[in-house]
């Protein structure tokens, strides 16, 4: 093979991995982490996932800082607690730094106990072990969901049989 077709074919390999990375970051952002797995699946050599993590990072279209702080905001929007949003995020590969610095950001969007409590007056609640259970699932801490779910149990008239 002649170097200018040796020259080619890289550009032509480096030209496939772009557009299977733009086409991941167009439909929203990931982490180092996903964007690896999904090229890897995608039959990428390590050394072409790497060379390209490097770019998309110097280029400013991969950050793990933006993406933890930007789905730990969502996800609290969307009323989950921290207990699940961390571990949400250190399965896609957030360090425990960067996953602290975006709940405390997920925070000053709205408060956790706040959600929690929002999400208690959208259910409608009358057991407050399920409540309970209710909370926990959706990542509250056992303290918020405890306080709450007695609040429902407090709330609720007793039958007069």
């Amino acid at each position: 093979m002649t170097k200018g077709r040796m020259n080619l074919k890289l550009k032509d390999s480096e030209n496939k991995i772009r557009n299977s990375s733009l086409r991941f970051l167009a439909r929203r952002q990931h982490s180092e982490r996903e964007l690896k797995q999904k090229l890897r699946r995608k039959g990428f050599s390590p050394e072409e996932i790497e060379e390209e993590i490097e770019e998309l990072r110097r280029l400013g279209l991969l950050n793990d800082r933006e993406f933890a702080l930007q789905w730990a905001a969502s996800r609290r929007r969307r009323l989950y607690g921290s207990v699940k949003i961390r571990w949400e995020l250190r399965l896609k590969g957030i360090d425990r730094q960067l996953i602290d610095e975006a709940l405390e950001k997920a925070d000053a969007v709205m408060e956790e106990k706040e959600a929690a409590r929002l999400l208690m007056e959208r259910k409608k609640f009358r057991d407050s072990s399920r409540a309970y259970r209710f909370l926990i699932q959706r990542g509250f801490s056992p303290e918020i969901a405890q306080e709450l779910a007695t609040e429902v149990k407090n709330e609720v008239p007793r039958d007069q049989g």
